[in-house]
């Protein structure tokens, strides 16, 4: 598989969401930032 046909699923995201019960004055810091799957959901 090359970099080009590689595409992030994120993985329970509803889960992670749940999880980290994000706020809108939080800060969060989304260090894998592959697909930006969580990090879009988030934001």
């Amino acid at each position: 598989m090359t970099a080009a046909a590689f595409e992030h699923q994120s993985v329970m995201p509803e889960e992670v969401l749940r999880w980290l019960e994000p706020k809108a004055d939080g800060v969060y810091l989304d260090g894998t930032l592959g697909g930006a799957g969580h990090a879009r959901l988030i934001l």
